[in-house]
């Protein structure tokens, strides 16, 4: 992302398997401008777990990022086994 306000390591992205599921959190790495989740600045060095359509933005960039997760694939696989 290019953003002058976004720093060059800003924010991480990680999904962990925890109790049968998949799920998404964000981390801030210590970034100038902080990282917001649903318009609240989170706090740095602390995982913060995503739900469906919470909103990511980066710094003071514009540019929002809704989380679209992929839960019914994960449902089908389960009546596979």
């Amino acid at each position: 992302m290019l953003h002058p306000s976004i720093s060059k390591q800003h924010a991480a992205l990680q999904f962990r398997f925890t109790k049968g599921k998949e799920r998404l959190y964000v981390i801030d790495l210590e970034s100038t401008n902080g990282t917001y989740l649903n318009g609240n600045k989170i706090e740095t060095r602390r995982y913060y777990e995503l739900r469906e359509r919470d909103v990511l933005k980066f710094g003071y960039s514009s540019r929002e990022y809704v989380v679209m997760l992929d839960t019914a694939g994960s449902e089908e696989e389960d009546d596979v086994k």
